[in-house]
């Protein structure tokens, strides 16, 4: 059976190596996010800490690249330390601290 698209993207991830956590980027969960086309554009998050080398995002885009059928490849890096926070948390406040909502009068 062949496999689709995001299989084989799955599949190149799955043999980038982190070497700080001694584990592939998926096992280690630095990638999110991914996306494919039907017309073989691939992009995804990175997460990288400041103890990760560099390097890694390189080897996944070129991992990526050797993948048949990807015609482009974007890797968006981001600061692991954000990966757990929620979009709450990072622009709009706690619900809590919202107004109430309007209430509309009804005329008779």
């Amino acid at each position: 059976m062949t496999q689709n698209l995001q299989e084989r993207v799955t599949d190149a991830l799955s043999r980038v190596r982190n070497n700080r956590v001694g584990t592939n980027v998926l096992e280690a969960e630095m990638v999110r996010d991914i996306a494919t086309t039907t017309d073989g554009k691939v992009r995804l998050s990175l997460f990288l800490s400041a103890d990760d080398d560099a390097t890694v995002v390189r080897e996944v885009r070129h991992s990526l690249q050797q993948i048949p059928g990807v015609t482009d490849v974007r890797v968006d890096v981001k600061d692991a330390s954000q990966a757990n926070r929620s979009p709450s948390q990072t622009s709009a406040p706690p619900a809590s601290h919202l107004p109430p909502p309007a209430i509309a009068a009804h005329s008779a």
